[in-house]
């Protein structure tokens, strides 16, 4: 079965918000997210990527608590 046609179950949405409330759910989110926001920031940087307006807000969001990543051009 490929990823884009798996539809989670009940019982898969209440296992994962019931790790999402754990300390190590949060850290673990909190993880992936710091891998994927840098994932995007590479692909925006290299390969003139994209992202969607809600990805961007969030990518936004991320490069703000990352000011060592950006530097203004025209500055």
């Amino acid at each position: 079965m490929q990823e884009e046609w798996y539809e989670p179950t009940r019982r898969d949405k209440l296992r994962a918000a019931a790790f999402a409330s754990t300390p190590a759910g949060r850290r673990a989110h909190e993880r992936d997210h710091e891998l994927n926001m840098r994932c995007i920031d590479w692909r925006v940087r290299n390969e003139g990527f994209v992202p969607s307006p809600e990805t961007m807000k969030s990518y936004e969001e991320w490069l703000a608590k990352h000011p060592e990543l950006y530097k203004n051009p025209h500055k």
